[in-house]
């Protein structure tokens, strides 16, 4: 079972986080797919639902809250993409690019 992958989000355009590439590890469980992936940035980045460490608080992004087995990774990353381009996420202060998760 392949459980280790790595997942990038390119910045939306007219954002905070244009023109930026977003690295994340991506580990899906043994009760995968019945159960979320779980997500963690290797970029930093600031939104309501990445954590200090960079982990992505499962509750705090709808997809992983209320998961379905018919869910899947690609779902995931198009849930962040969304968060990066709502109004709200545009007001966050965001670190200089390049900067990493240790």
């Amino acid at each position: 079972m392949m459980k280790h992958w790595n997942g990038t989000i390119i910045g939306p355009n007219n954002t905070p986080f244009e023109g930026r590439i977003y690295a994340l590890q991506i580990e899906c469980g043994e009760d995968y797919p019945n159960v979320p992936p779980s997500l963690k940035f290797r970029t930093r980045v600031s939104l309501p639902c990445v954590r200090d460490n960079g982990g992505v608080d499962p509750r705090a992004l709808p997809v992983t809250a209320n998961w379905t087995r018919k869910n899947t990774i690609e779902d995931c990353l198009n849930a962040i993409y969304i968060m990066m381009s709502h109004p709200s996420s545009r007001r966050l202060q965001q670190p200089p690019d390049g900067d990493m998760f240790e």
